[in-house]
């Protein structure tokens, strides 16, 4: 009789578990999201997860009759854009707006036969490379594991290092680039060929590049900081023939000995007493050309006499080309456009003078638009006036 009363308590305390793993029958209309959890919580061993703020207005109805408890929330959910999951232990976690997903072995597992099928097509369509090439292109769409991953969430940024050498020795290569496009970071690597790179967990892309060898990338899964080393190929380019030419280098610059030419330009920025630029003063710069003496007029050139020389003017003999004492050139600079110093070797053109031929040539009008300019000095002053006539004529004005 006891063995019996035994047995039927037993019995009766089985049961709520019984019905607490099996099916649930609720009828709830325009509730509250939080008495459903109530509801549930009281009728069968679960706890549900959420957050407050996400169901202060939000009203359920249900209608379930021994269902389960993963039908019982669907059925309440449905439309809210609510998604959930149900755990083994009765443990039910909602997300807003965000699809929770459990299967990640099975997501991996069809990923990595995904990359395997294309693995296999790029293998058949290269059939006609050579077989090093076909052997590199598979090494690209394998994928490495870096690092040990249950220390996953330990950290976020962990640190790839390694060397890079050439293929089939250990002869490091010094200024390879290892990148990461799609992060837009990268390092290069120092005279033993060794790289360190900062970055986040995750799967890469990291490609490998240097000037005279073979780009390649390695698709890598960084679970936890690690070494990935890394061999890399010269690369041959065949070129057709190059033929490189080029012409001397032209040593004479003018056939002409003992011929001077006189920049105005330059003339300008030498600093001249009183302010006045001087033709004449300036050619005492130019080898061979003497001064003939203070408060004197004129030149010597490579030993001659001031009388042994011929200034032109637009081929216009000048007799006095300076004034008071030599102080004051006879040419305005303002209007000069050229100065020709012959030394030696004058033309038959210019007569017969022994030391040396002056030949000044005056600038023409501005054609393009109308100018004047003028200036001040101590003890002058000087204004020139210019423009053009028609297309191919124009004029210029000057006095001092």
């Amino acid at each position: 009789m006891k063995r019996l009363v035994s047995i039927c308590i037993l019995v009766v305390l089985c049961l709520p578990l019984a019905a607490q793993k099996g099916k649930l029958t609720l009828n709830l209309h325009d509730v509250l999201f939080s008495e459903l959890v109530d509801s549930l919580e009281k009728k069968v061993w679960c706890k549900v997860f959420y957050a407050d703020d996400w169901v202060d207005s939000f009203y359920v109805s249900v209608d379930a009759e021994y269902e389960e408890l993963g039908q019982v929330m669907t059925h309440a959910l449905a439309g809210s854009g609510f998604t959930f999951i149900v755990t083994g232990n009765n443990q039910v976690i909602l997300s807003e707006g965000h699809t929770i997903k459990t299967n990640f072995r099975e997501e991996y597992e069809e990923y990595l036969a995904d990359r395997m099928s294309k693995l296999d097509t790029a293998s058949y369509s290269l059939s006609g490379l050579a077989e090093e090439e076909e052997n590199d292109i598979s090494e690209e769409f394998r994928l490495y594991k870096i690092g040990n991953p249950a220390e996953l969430d330990r950290i976020r940024k962990v640190t790839l290092s390694g060397t890079i050498q050439y293929t089939g020795s250990d002869v490091p290569i010094m200024g390879a680039i290892v990148y990461i496009r799609k992060l837009q970071i990268g390092a290069s690597t120092d005279a033993k060929g060794n790289y360190t790179l900062l970055l986040p967990r995750g799967q890469h892309t990291v490609e490998f590049r240097r000037v005279g060898m073979k780009s390649t990338i390695r698709n890598l899964i960084v679970y936890s900081g690690g070494t990935f080393n890394m061999e890399m190929e010269e690369k041959i380019n065949q070129l057709e023939e190059v033929t490189v030419s080029a012409e001397q280098e032209n040593q004479v610059l003018n056939m002409r000995m003992g011929t001077e030419k006189i920049d105005i330009k330059m003339l300008k920025q030498i600093p001249m007493g009183l302010g006045e630029v001087d033709v004449i003063k300036s050619s005492l710069l130019l080898p061979g050309v003497q001064s003939v003496g203070e408060a004197a007029a004129g030149y010597n050139v490579r030993g001659g006499s001031t009388d042994q020389n011929l200034m032109l003017l637009n081929d216009a003999p000048i007799l006095n080309p300076s004034h008071f004492f030599g102080f004051f050139s006879t040419f305005n600079s303002d209007v000069i456009g050229d100065v020709t110093l012959y030394k030696s070797g004058i033309p038959a053109a210019y007569g017969g003078r022994i030391s040396s031929v002056m030949d000044v040539r005056l600038k023409e009008g501005n054609k393009e638009g109308f100018r004047v300019s003028g200036g001040i000095s101590p003890v002058t002053a000087k204004a020139m006036i210019e423009g053009p006539v028609t297309k191919r004529a124009s004029y210029i004005i000057s006095a001092r």
